[in-house]
């Protein structure tokens, strides 16, 4: 067939010259135009056309048109110029073809035009799989051709190798193929009625016995028609059909039965579309079950000769015959062709050069085809790449001999993708650093190498950390430690972009601890430490800019004091206040507790003290609003939240939880003044005991000490300070609690820091992971002494911790009671919108408030913070409109309302930070990835394993932290999390190969430098090692190119209890799991599809797994997401940082610019759509390319996503993580239908934590009902969340 293709192409380039003598020698000048009488329409259209084909010769549409008007106007000399200048640029269907042989074989004048003629047909069946103009071209030799007219044996075997090669293209057609068998037969019985022989009759007969062993859907009437004509010879009245032909016939016969239902969904006259390219898809997967790879070949071609422009059509097939066929001619062909219909796709340019290369052609050939992909108009920056990586690789592979070649090449390409993409910056360095590596081993020319790295970083990618971090490798990986220690030096005090300077800090520190000496590394820590400290506090204070200066704005605007009028309302509030302790004599003792002890530091105890006496008197008094605010925030946390205390210590704190505030005060001074004076009864030793212990809890408040928890049994004081050694100032002393009797450690240590920039450091290691456990840190209190060692209780988070301080400082400071709320609604609006985010729509949870006007207050301060949140140009003036009380509230009520505010906000905020702080677990194979985890706060019970899609990472399956600032904490994903975590799964997320910006792709390629299996395993391996959970269930989750990943993976990693594939699944060849027999090659769990109803083509694919799955007895379901109603709720159900009034306006905006229609609904795929992202916002300006949660970047935005989603085309979707858990957890016996209809979310995803699977009393009945607009179109309860078996 190759060489047929060849002599088609060769004739076709005869008959374009042909053509071009015929138009020279004809009349095609000017002068022949003014001859022929034209409207002035048509003269207008043509000059039109004609300036328009001049000035771009690959106008498709143009072309036609041209060629119309001109067959119109009659203009047989230009119209043949047109056509030649068109199949010249391009490919021509079926139609054209007819048009264009039926108007020369209507002016077929004389015998000379015969072989151009030929010559066109023999392009023409080139193009593309035609059997009527194989049949037109045999018909015509036959008829017209002079040496088969002639009918010598030169004309015989000249008409037999037309047909042979007829047969070979189209032979197999199961419909249509039997015309070309009739042709080839019908010539051959004309030569034997003409010369009879026994020769002849033995051909015919061949022919007859070939097509019969053909499946043929006109097999039977084939069958009849060869007895009649063998019964019909001389002496053949009792002829019977002989054995192995009835056995070859009916062999074909079942074949067509099975592939009639197949081709009737491929039938002609059906409309090109989803439909009809996945029924090809489904036929060609048959017969490549089946294994003729002739068969398979020209199922693609009427595929593509029916999708000539479906590029990855083209590159299937190709790769088919690569992989199977092997023949280096017919591969180069296909992709001539291919390149010829998609010239704007650089992966079959790519492709097409890769194998001209593996063909043996000359060095002249693959640089022509090279130059003619570079004119071809690719489309895009990775269509170039493509072209350019394949043929500096070619010429890589020549060696020195190609040095020249091969550097004028980068330095062309590098020219052209500068001028074409100026902008563009290439975070994988593919073109940059394989220039510099060709430089350094192919040209041996190190310093040409490194000219190479200096360009780049002074071009744009210059901006980035990974552009310095990949010189350095370069060097580091050469031994060049000199260099790579200069280029740290070059980069740390740049400005980078993207948080870069740090990174090099950092990258520079981790060097000279892996190649550098001690002295080095000192160096190296004093240049960067200042640098890490001020870009610290930098990004505190910008992470939220405008709630930051509303804050100072409101404290400059509040009531200022004098110091007598603080006084004074202080003394009102607290008759203690300014009584300082007097020693008193033993004798005055009255109770044993001192009035206010603890008002000063205390000094290491002496041998002996004089007692003092303590009154106590008022300590019933009432406790100020920062107290009650406290109170509030310590009621409101979970017992488990405690950390270990003794039974004594516990009881106190409970009853400190239940206790109003003034009677915890009470019993805190108790505490406290019992440390300071004697008790009657007791010797020196028992006090000098009982003051060390004192003296021992007055250190335990001592400024600048952290409490930390749930340290492992092998960690002593040594590794606790070296641990926190790193913090500014160092560690001044360790007090590591051990038990008395057995000198053990119980798990916790106080550590005291010499600054409060080392508390501050010690603070950001809280969860963090530290000999296999994740340790608690917090500043440090004394053992019940209001809530836990940890300040404000023990897991106050960071924000918390702030807030309630905030809280307790305005509320002495300020008198307005409205000041009193703009100042600290402002400064805790982290909280609090965390708070508004997460509320339902029953309104607001784990609010504790008290009196139904503390309530409303709450309510009303929330709706301030809804106001302050979308408000960005007066934040203040909106938190003090909003949120100003009645006339008669004071400030102590506003300060205990919003201390419940603050304690539910404090609860949401810790729950986000644990959902943000993951643990890293580096791969064992040194490439610097790493897999982010966390396990669940209950009995781990297996392990959900997530395996991203494109241009993602695991860090979007967290929310972004202090300790992750890199985590991205996409709604989808992290409700993944949440519910695997709540259903007592332990997860981890994995990280791909591929780290280039524009793919980050999972890859199951058999190039080993490529797939991700084997690391994939590896790490998996060495996790499950470490924290020994390999025992349990493990459930893999793949979203888009990572589902194709893990519904490969059982084959790497055998023992999955399940696999849950979401929008992905590749046709059965790709997947490679499946024997020519159907049967699966390793043992496959129960699995689960996500399909989304605009996506037919994964629709098609997974039909066909399920029927794999069916056919092996394996469970195997799919759910179907349908669209989403975008309603005034929406976004702000997905994502916990939108708000319900900002998915309002975001909803509102969206229908002004034609995204969403009136009934709710996505217009069109998001993805495709072009503009939105622009126009959006012109009318929310807080929508901004910068803002980790408010953007609008494809794969990294909140609003993308869901908006993807709701369009249900191709986006991970997290309604059905727990119903598939269930289903999963029951190995595939139960009724996922149901199991959907009753556990999925529908809408509400916010209100998940890491504990809770649901939203506790709203059920998806309401949670539809409430969030659907009236008028909504949505289909029905039971099709939004319909099942295919």
């Amino acid at each position: 067939m190759a060489d047929d293709q060849e002599r088609a192409a060769a004739a076709a380039a005869a008959a374009d010259e042909d053509m071009a003598d015929a138009s020279s020698d004809g009349s095609s000048s000017d002068s022949d135009f003014e001859e022929i009488e034209l409207s002035p329409e048509d003269a207008k259209l043509l000059m039109k056309l004609e300036q328009q084909l001049a000035a771009n010769p690959n106008l498709y549409d143009s072309h036609v048109q041209y060629i119309e008007a001109l067959r119109r106007c009659k203009m047989g000399a230009r119209l043949g110029e047109a056509r030649q200048a068109f199949h010249a640029a391009f490919p021509l269907t079926e139609a054209l073809w007819f048009d264009w042989l039926s108007d020369e074989i209507e002016g077929l004048s004389d015998a000379d035009d015969i072989p151009r003629i030929e010559g066109l047909m023999e392009a023409a069946v080139a193009d593309y799989l035609s059997i009527p103009l194989w049949v037109q071209l045999l018909e015509f030799m036959r008829d017209f051709d002079p040496e088969v007219q002639a009918g010598g044996k030169e004309g015989h075997a000249r008409m037999r190798d037309a047909c042979e090669c007829a047969l070979t293209a189209g032979g197999l057609h199961v419909t249509e193929g039997s015309k070309l068998w009739g042709i080839y037969r019908g010539y051959e019985l004309s030569l034997l009625e003409a010369q009879p022989s026994e020769e002849q009759a033995e051909r015919v007969r061949g022919l007859w016995t070939r097509q019969l062993a053909v499946p043929l859907a006109d097999g039977p009437d084939s069958l009849t028609a060869y007895e009649a004509w063998e019964r019909s010879r001389p002496g053949g009245e009792g002829w019977q059909l002989p054995s192995h032909v009835k056995q070859a016939y009916e062999r074909a016969r079942r074949a067509v039965e099975l592939r009639q239902p197949y081709e009737e969904s491929v039938a002609a006259g059906r409309e090109p579309g989803p439909e009809l390219l996945a029924a090809f898809m489904a036929y060609i997967r048959v017969e490549e079950k089946q294994g003729d790879p002739a068969r398979v070949q020209v199922v693609y071609e009427r595929a593509v000769a029916a999708f000539p422009v479906t590029h990855y059509l083209w590159a299937q097939y190709a790769g088919y015959l690569e992989a199977h066929l092997k023949i280096g001619s017919v591969i180069n062909s296909v992709y001539a062709r291919a390149v010829r219909n998609c010239p704007w796709v650089g992966q079959l340019w790519g492709r097409a050069l890769r194998a001209l290369e593996r063909s043996g052609a000359p060095e002249e050939q693959h640089a022509a085809l090279y130059d003619k992909a570079l004119a071809a108009g690719l489309q895009g920056y990775e269509d170039y790449m493509e072209v350019i990586l394949a043929r500096t690789d070619c010429l890589r592979r020549q060696g020195a001999p190609a040095a020249e070649r091969l550097r004028s090449t980068f330095k062309a390409a590098a020219e052209l993708l500068r001028s074409y993409f100026p902008d563009y910056v290439d975070r994988s360095f593919r073109l940059t650093a394989y220039w510099a590596e060709c430089e350094a081993r192919v040209c041996d020319d190190l310093p040409a190498a490194r000219a190479v790295w200096e360009a780049a970083l002074k071009e744009p990618a210059g901006r980035f950390a990974d552009t310095w971090a990949a010189y350095i490798d370069f060097e580091r990986r050469r031994g060049h430690m000199r260099e790579a220690r200069t280029l740290y030096k070059r980069c740390y005090t740049r400005k980078l972009e993207e948080g870069g300077q740090a990174i090099m800090c950092d990258a520079w520190l981790r060097f000279e601890r892996e190649e550098g000496s001690a002295e080095d590394h000192l160096l190296a820590r004093l240049k960067v430490e200042p640098i890490l400290q001020e870009l610290q506090a930098a990004a505190t204070a910008a992470a939220d800019p405008g709630q930051h200066a509303a804050a100072r704005s409101a404290a400059d605007k509040a009531p200022k004091l004098s110091k007598e009028e603080v006084r004074a309302m202080r003394q009102q509030a607290d008759p203690n206040f300014g009584k300082r302790k007097q020693p008193q004599q033993p004798q005055q003792a009255q109770g044993g507790a001192a009035a206010g002890g603890g008002g000063g530091d205390m000094p290491p105890p002496p041998a002996k003290k004089p007692r003092t006496a303590a009154t106590g008197a008022n300590t019933q008094q009432a406790a100020a609003p920062a107290a009650a605010g406290q109170q509030a925030a310590q009621a409101a946390r979970q017992p488990e939240q405690q950390p270990e205390q003794q039974p004594e210590q516990r009881q106190e704190a409970a009853a400190g939880a239940a206790a109003s505030a003034p009677a915890e005060q009470q019993q805190e001074q108790q505490q406290q003044a019992e440390g300071a004076g004697g008790q009657e009864g007791e010797t020196q030793e028992q006090q000098a005991a009982r003051l060390q212990g004192a003296w021992r809890q007055q250190r335990h408040t001592a400024p600048n000490t952290v409490f930390v928890k749930h340290l492992a049994d092998e960690v002593d004081e040594a590794a606790v300070k070296q641990l926190f050694d790193g913090c500014p100032g160092g560690v001044t002393s360790v007090e590591l609690g051990r038990d008395k009797k057995t000198g053990r450690s119980r798990g916790f240590a106080y550590v005291h820091l010499a600054t409060v920039e080392g508390l501050e450091a010690a603070c950001r290691l809280d969860r963090s992971e530290f000999h296999g456990k994740h340790i608690l840190v917090a500043p440090s209190k004394p053992p019940g002494g209001g809530g836990g060692r940890g300040q404000d209780g023990p897991n106050c988070t960071r924000a918390g911790c702030a807030a309630m301080t905030a809280l307790r400082l305005a509320a002495g400071r300020v008198a307005s009671a409205a000041a009193l709320v703009a100042l600290l609604l402002v400064a805790a609006m982290p909280l609090v919108q965390a708070q508004i985010s997460n509320a339902g729509p029953q309104g607001p949870r784990a609010i504790q408030c008290g009196t139904t006007a503390e309530c409303n207050l709450v309510k009303q301060m929330l709706g301030a913070a809804v106001s302050v949140s979308t408000n960005a140009k007066a934040p203040t003036v909106a938190a003090a409109a909003a949120a100003a009380p009645p006339a008669n509230v004071t400030s102590s009520q506003v300060a205990k309302a919003l201390g419940a505010v603050l304690a539910a906000g404090v609860l949401e905020s810790s729950v986000l930070d644990m959902l943000g702080n993951p643990t890293r677990f580096n791969y064992p194979d040194g490439s610097g990835r790493w897999a982010l985890f966390r396990m669940p706060l209950t009995k781990v019970k297996g392990t959900c394993i997530f395996i991203h899609g494109c241009k993602h990472d695991p860090m979007s399956w967290f929310y972004k932290s202090a300790k992750c600032q890199d985590c991205t904490g996409l709604p989808e994903e992290v409700s993944h999390s949440k519910q695997c975590l709540a259903r007592g799964y332990a997860v981890i997320a994995l990280m791909s190969k591929d780290r280039a910006y524009r793919s980050r792709c999972f890859s199951s390629s058999a190039d080993p430098s490529l797939n991700d299996h084997p690391s994939a395993k590896q790490v998996l391996d060495a996790w499950f090692a470490k924290y020994g959970l390999g025992k349990l269930p493990k459930i893999i989750f793949g979203i888009s190119s990572g589902a194709a990943f893990a519904i490969k993976f059982p084959r790497t990693f055998p023992g999955l209890a399940g696999v849950v594939s979401e929008v992905n699944m590749p046709w059965q060849a790709a997947w490679g799991m499946t024997d020519a027999k159907g049967k699966f090659k390793v043992a496959f769990p129960p699995t689960a599809y996500y399909e989304m109803v605009n996506d037919p083509q994964a629709a098609a694919q997974i039909k066909q797994a399920l029927g794999i799955f069916k056919a092996n007895g394996v469970p195997a379901d799919v759910i179907v997401t349908p669209p989403r109603n975008v309603s005034s709720t929406w976004l702000s159900q997905r994502s916990i940082y939108i708000s319900p009034a900002q998915a309002r306006q975001i909803q509102a905006a969206l229908r002004k610019i034609g995204v969403v229609n009136a009934q709710g609904y996505i217009t069109a795929d998001p993805r495709k759509v072009t503009g939105w992202t622009k126009k959006l916002p012109t009318y929310l300006p807080w929508l901004t390319r910068n803002s980790p949660y408010y953007n609008l970047i494809s794969d990294e935005s909140q609003v993308w996503q869901e908006l993807n989603l709701a369009y249900s085309q191709h986006e991970i979707v997290s309604d059905f993580v727990r119903p598939t858990l269930m289903w999963l957890e029951a190995k595939g016996k139960a009724n996922l239908t149901t199991l959907v209809n009753q556990y999925s979310l529908n809408q509400n995803i916010v209100c998940l934590t890491e504990k809770r699977e649901g939203c506790p009393g709203i059920s998806n009945d309401q949670l539809s009902n409430s969030t659907a607009p009236s008028n909504s179109t949505a289909p029905s309860k039971a099709s939004g969340r319909r099942l295919r078996a």
